[in-house]
């Protein structure tokens, strides 16, 4: 092991673990998982298990400012097989990992590891069991090494999107590894096509992400589809014109509470877009209204077939605040003129 640290070693070993564990028929995660978890079963009962895992009041953590999950996805239905895990346990079992914080009155840890059982922890605690803890290892890690051990342990995690994790990694590929890609492959154990397919995925446009009802399904796959004709100056132009009328669509839809269309099917229309002749315009913004208050109530896009209008929510407009401003609307298409 030479002069590394514990936080090296303990990655090290869990890439180590999954790499030599005899093949199951399932997939490589899987070891993963199983390595992780034997690491820390059969904890010892009290307030401090060991000399680095204690429970802690999940009150004074907070999330690493490079974690890769996304707080605002976390809710009780992504965190519902833990809630009920908890429940049913009476305590969390798996410790999160986290590394201690100096210069805040407070807060004491960041999370490296583990933000869902953090979450359900402080959604337990508001909700009928106040006395729910936060099992926590302390380690003392670098930057580059907190980001490759939630690396490994993320990898076992089928509720992270393939975008969230693209995300992490391109921010990664600049902060740790000086945008050598090679170099981010070698210390995290991964093929570098499968890391450049990641990072193709990371970069694709905020019209093409527009395209879905949920960024989550967003894949790997679709990058890899999409990637090619985005390199493509004029195919580039034909299919960001078809994703911007494709988002426009999603969110009327969305809107009405109507059926969004499928991701498979988006990107097969993106693209049959790029075999057309000539380029389909862009959508127009037609006006945005805004409320008395100053917010945006009510936005109308002009596609090549339809109109769009979309109404944001809390904008604090009235009814008949809405009213005018459809109405203004009509009159400027000519709606019924005629």
């Amino acid at each position: 092991m030479g002069n590394k640290g514990f936080g090296d070693r303990l990655a090290d070993s869990y890439v180590e673990s999954a790499r030599d564990r005899p093949a199951r028929g399932a997939l490589p995660t899987d070891s993963v998982v199983a390595s992780r978890s034997s690491a820390f079963t059969e904890l010892a009962t009290g307030k401090v298990v060991n000399d680095r895992t204690l429970w802690v009041d999940p009150a004074r953590c907070r999330l690493w400012e490079h974690h890769n999950r996304d707080q605002a996805l976390l809710d009780e239905v992504s965190c519902a097989d833990l809630i009920d895990s908890f429940k049913a346990e009476g305590k969390q079992r798996l410790p999160a990992i986290v590394r201690r914080v100096k210069g805040d009155p407070d807060v004491d840890f960041e999370i490296i590891a583990g933000a869902r059982r953090h979450w359900t922890v402080m959604w337990l605690r508001s909700h009928n069991y106040p006395n729910f803890e936060f099992l926590v290892t302390v380690l003392a890690l670098t930057d580059e090494e907190a980001f490759r051990l939630a690396d490994v342990e993320n990898r076992a995690r089928q509720d992270l999107s393939d975008l969230e994790r693209a995300r992490d990694y391109a921010k990664a590929l600049t902060l740790f590894y000086g945008n050598k890609q090679a170099d981010m492959a070698t210390r995290l154990n991964l093929q570098t096509a499968w890391l450049s397919r990641l990072l193709d995925l990371a970069a694709l446009p905020p019209e093409i992400i527009a395209c879905f009802a949920d960024p989550r399904e967003l894949k790997v796959e679709h990058a890899k589809v999409l990637g090619p004709l985005l390199r493509q100056p004029l195919a580039a132009r034909k299919l960001l014109a078809e994703a911007r009328d494709l988002a426009d669509a999603q969110a009327g839809s969305l809107a009405a509470g109507q059926p969004t269309i499928r991701p498979a099917d988006i990107v097969r229309q993106l693209q049959r877009a790029t075999l057309s002749r000539s380029v389909r315009p862009a959508a127009v913004i037609v006006d945005e209204w805004q409320s008395k208050s100053g917010r945006p109530m009510m936005r109308a896009t002009r596609g090549q077939t339809r109109t769009t209008v979309v109404l944001p929510t809390r904008s604090g407009a009235t009814r008949a605040d809405l009213v005018a401003a459809f109405a203004e609307l009509l009159d400027r298409l000519k709606v019924g003129e005629g």
